[in-house]
């Protein structure tokens, strides 16, 4: 008889390597339609603002740490990450960045954290997060200079 996990319809702790297999193929299939289109926007003469911010914004596949590409942020999570494929529709949404103000070390590191300041830089002015929680920020903007 065959176990009764196998049909509770939950998906795994763990992201299966096969299944983490083909996630670095999606990531490094996307990097390459990127470089595509920029080299052939390039032998043109023009440029997209939409790739120009893909490049600013998103790391490639190779520089992304193990935990970036199989985990993703969650709020409810105890570590605030949980396993990638328990994301819905999880292979057509990208995962390549968390949110600005999450970083996963100091959380981690650092027991009964009351309040963290991180700056962080944007267009034309420093942004301070002034946080008590991570999804729970407060937006403080001073004058870049």
């Amino acid at each position: 008889m065959p176990s009764l996990e196998v049909f509770s319809g939950r998906p795994r702790g763990v992201c299966p390597p096969p299944q983490k297999a083909r996630q670095r193929k999606r990531l490094r299939a996307v990097d390459r339609v990127v470089d595509t289109l920029s080299a052939a926007l390039a032998r043109n003469g023009q440029s997209a603002k939409s790739v120009e911010r893909w490049y600013a914004e998103m790391p490639r596949e190779e520089e992304m740490l193990p935990k970036d590409k199989y985990t993703l942020f969650d709020k409810k999570e105890k570590s605030y990450r949980k396993s990638i494929h328990k994301l819905p529709k999880w292979t057509r949404v990208s995962q390549r960045v968390n949110p600005p103000w999450f970083l996963n070390s100091i959380f981690c590191n650092i027991p009964n954290t009351s309040t963290l300041l991180l700056v962080a830089e944007r267009s034309s002015a420093s942004v301070l997060y002034a946080s008590t929680w991570p999804w729970r920020r407060n937006y403080l903007y001073k004058p870049a200079g």
